[in-house]
């Protein structure tokens, strides 16, 4: 992917020749970055960053980039202190934001930077924490959590916790 013509069509092939999931015999990409271009909106489900790389918007307005997420499933874990997002918006859309932890995003090593995190819900079936964010380490800088729902209203006595963000650990 070291040109226009030979680059990724999708983030999702970006992420994973960075992750070595194409090949065995492709070696995983460290310090690598995913930038997604001005006007991109991109669909991304379950992905961990469990090593050094970026994903991040090519202009400083995080609105200009979406990673967009339909499915019950999580859209992004960061578990490496290597691990950024910068510069664009992760939103979960419909009633498919539903997870039980962390509707957008698991943060547990790493940096979301000059992010918005965007319509993450959980649920309370076992335990619903962070309705955008669930927070165990790492750092969250200059960055918008809005529309986050947690528990959707269930009145019982298990977690629900954080609509925008559940944290016990981190900055």
């Amino acid at each position: 992917y070291k040109t226009p013509q030979t680059a990724a069509t999708s983030i999702e092939m970006a992420f994973n020749a960075l992750t070595n999931t194409l090949s065995a015999n492709r070696p995983t990409v460290v310090g690598a970055t995913i930038c997604l271009c001005r006007g991109t909106s991109a669909t991304l489900v379950n992905y961990e960053m469990a090593i050094p790389m970026t994903i991040c918007g090519a202009t400083d307005d995080p609105a200009d980039a979406v990673i967009l997420n339909e499915t019950t499933d999580l859209t992004l874990t960061l578990s490496n202190d290597g691990a950024t997002l910068s510069n664009l918006t992760v939103k979960a859309t419909g009633d498919g934001g539903e997870k039980i932890r962390g509707g957008n995003v698991v943060l547990s090593y790493g940096l979301i930077e000059n992010c918005i995190l965007d319509g993450g819900k959980t649920k309370a079936v076992y335990e619903g924490c962070g309705g955008n964010v669930y927070m165990t380490g790492g750092t969250i800088r200059g960055s918008v959590l809005r529309n986050g729902q947690c528990g959707r209203g269930v009145n019982d006595s298990r977690k629900s916790c954080g609509g925008n963000l559940y944290m016990t650990g981190g900055l």
